[in-house]
């Protein structure tokens, strides 16, 4: 026979689901805040790595910071070196090469012609491109001993236009004058001439290909 005597009064009782939901809310609320504090700590750790790595590049920073400055400086230096080149090479490119021309007409010139003065003028212009333009004109003063002086002449202006290397540079030659040799000492078959020669405008801008 079996006996059960019960000695906890009604009063006395505690509920056992109670007691186990209290505990599991004390467990996940003490989780969540290991959990958190593990984030932060885990966030805070990293801050502190970000901010020793950004220390050490520091003077990586300031020191490309000064060469980005030096070459902004040296940038600028060479702007103005290009721009005198380029002044050098326009003048250059605008040239004539008088040397080459004026051998080309010595052997054009016959025996019985004689140059007095050689005038060369050069105009600067702005061509339509912007560039600057060089104008050169070239004024030829000379006298023919002997006959046939206006087939000599006119010889002499058209090896202008006619033959190389003048004939590269030339625009345009003409005899602008032609009359009697009144110097004392000249025949009456002697004449005086000049010749306006206009060449083909030079521009300060680099041919193409250059």
């Amino acid at each position: 026979m079996n006996l059960q005597v019960n000695l906890i009064l009604d009063s006395e009782r505690r509920s056992a689901s109670f007691v186990r939901f209290k505990t599991l809310g004390l467990t996940a609320s003490v989780t969540v805040a290991v959990l958190l504090g593990i984030s932060l700590l885990w966030k805070y750790v990293g801050y502190l790595e970000v901010a020793r790595e950004l220390e050490r590049l520091e003077p990586q920073r300031a020191q490309f910071e000064q060469r980005q400055k030096e070459t902004e400086s040296l940038r600028k230096v060479l702007d103005v070196y290009r721009g005198y080149a380029n002044e050098i090479m326009g003048w250059h490119y605008s040239r004539l090469p008088w040397s080459e021309i004026l051998a080309g007409l010595q052997g054009q010139v016959p025996p019985t012609v004689q140059f007095r003065t050689l005038q060369m003028r050069t105009q600067l212009l702005i061509g339509k491109d912007g560039f600057f333009v060089r104008d050169h004109t070239v004024t030829l003063n000379g006298r023919h001993q002997g006959l046939s002086a206006e087939t000599f002449v006119e010889a002499v202006r058209r090896a202008w236009t006619t033959q190389a290397p003048m004939s590269m540079w030339v625009e345009e030659a003409a005899v602008s004058s032609f009359g009697d040799d009144d110097t004392p000492g000249a025949s009456l078959q002697d004449r005086l001439f000049q010749i306006e020669v206009k060449f083909h405008p030079r521009s300060s801008r680099a041919p193409a290909g250059q």
